[in-house]
């Protein structure tokens, strides 16, 4: 009935029909509209970004927490913390990253979605500490002040 030869072909078929189904076209598709917002806006003008970011929070309240409404959060969270962009807010790109991957699981699993995600928790978490830590020497200069008053009372 099946000899050997007719196992290994069913083996061989079944492993590259899995293999192949990996690269169907929403695979690739989901990373094409990832690069195709990251080209869109290699091209906008620094000035530009607060015009596009005010248009894309207004479309994001419309539909509110659908699955449609992701990719808008993506582009929002790639202008937050876009390198053209002259006021980035890194804080508030990783808001719409965890929207946008809340809103999308299956698309937030991505490699590249992953490794941006971890990039700008780190930033938020150390501009955070830097606050912090600004905050303390602002409180240090304000206590040897008044010691150097003092200082020069004792005197």
């Amino acid at each position: 009935m099946f000899n050997r030869k007719n196992i290994i072909e069913l083996v061989v078929i079944f492993w590259g029909v899995t293999l192949l189904s990996h690269c169907t076209p929403a695979n690739v598709q989901k990373e094409t509209n990832l690069e195709t917002f990251f080209q869109r806006y290699a091209e906008m003008k620094p000035g530009r970004f607060h015009k596009e970011i005010e248009q894309l929070q207004e479309n994001a309240q419309k539909p509110l927490d659908s699955p449609a409404s992701a990719p808008v959060h993506l582009q929002l969270a790639l202008l937050y913390g876009h390198h053209r962009n002259q006021a980035p807010n890194y804080s508030m790109a990783l808001k719409e990253l965890e929207t946008y991957i809340s809103l999308a699981p299956e698309e937030g699993k991505a490699e590249m979605i992953q490794n941006w995600l971890s990039l700008l928790k780190e930033i938020v978490r150390l501009d955070r500490e830097n606050k912090e830590m600004k905050e303390k020497v602002e409180q240090l200069k304000d206590l040897d002040i008044e010691l150097e008053k003092r200082r020069k009372l004792v005197k």
